[in-house]
């Protein structure tokens, strides 16, 4: 019997994506895009419901997907994030009464919301337990549009998940240019890293330290799934990561040959700083 996956899907801006995934933990069994005519779909929001259907037909068609259920992910400007704090109330209940509590919080009716919420902890209040947790509110009409297009091409939807729920930390690591070696000034991370899929992104990835050091302080702060994501690496930067952190996976849309003696990338695309500030 072949295994039962799910399949995630994506729809874009310029085109839709979707992903099938089995086992445990997850393997990648199956993945196809396809392009959307212009103004199909604009700023995350669909406008074309018709043409954003026909292109999901084709999208299962090419990419050979057999299963028709599917979990969507949606995130633009008319899904807003905040950090709340509100009485503590046992999960069914909050759920149920979450419409009651929230309006004064979010910039649209509660009636024409869709809402979601993650419980960040717990904590006292002039001697009243209470609940920390970040509140996600979208617009229904814009998430009745995705739906409508998805069972337009005779999808049926699962399961929706409001993208705003990514957590940002940051870590500040510049590169000494004389060791190469990485030197610390800043470090805010979420608190609850040991519950979540840990991405650590960084342009460059040369010789490997700061982004191995980045890595050790996610794990210090109880990460245990990680992945590194850089735009450009050298076989050193790869080389470091999976001697210092064999469990991590690391994705990049480049590898290039080599560093220089000043452990710069080549041919690389110059210093990613300069490139994102402009200083030279």
């Amino acid at each position: 019997m072949a295994k039962k996956g799910r399949i995630g899907l994506d729809v874009g801006s310029t085109a839709v994506r979707a992903v099938e995934l089995v086992g445990t933990p997850p393997t990648v069994v199956r993945a196809s895009q396809v392009a959307l005519p212009p103004g199909a779909v604009e700023s995350g929001e669909v406008r074309d419901p018709a043409a954003v259907s026909d292109a999901l037909g084709k999208l299962w068609s090419e990419g050979g997907f057999k299963g028709r259920q599917v979990w969507l992910g949606v995130g633009n400007q008319r899904v807003v994030v905040r950090e709340i704090s509100l009485p503590y109330l046992p999960e069914k209940e909050l759920r149920s009464s979450l419409g009651f509590q929230v309006q004064e919080f979010i910039p649209m009716p509660v009636d024409d919301a869709v809402l979601d919420y993650h419980t960040i902890g717990e904590f006292e209040q002039d001697d009243r337990k209470m609940l920390r947790m970040l509140l996600v509110a979208a617009q229904r009409a814009m998430v009745d549009q995705v739906v409508q297009a998805v069972a337009g091409a005779g999808l049926e939807p699962m399961g929706l998940d409001l993208i705003p729920f990514a957590r940002v930390g940051f870590v500040g690591l510049y590169r000494d240019e004389q060791t190469l070696m990485p030197v610390e000034y800043y470090c805010k991370l979420p608190g609850d890293l040991a519950e979540r899929d840990v991405i650590v992104l960084d342009p460059m990835l040369a010789t490997g330290g700061s982004a191995s050091a980045a890595i050790r302080l996610c794990k210090e702060q109880g990460a245990r799934r990680v992945t590194m994501v850089a735009l450009v690496a050298a076989p050193v930067g790869v080389a470091r990561l999976e001697a210092d952190h064999s469990d991590v996976e690391v994705v990049v849309a480049a590898l290039d040959r080599e560093l220089n003696d000043q452990g710069f990338i080549l041919p690389g695309l110059g210093d990613a700083g300069d490139r994102l500030y402009g200083t030279r």
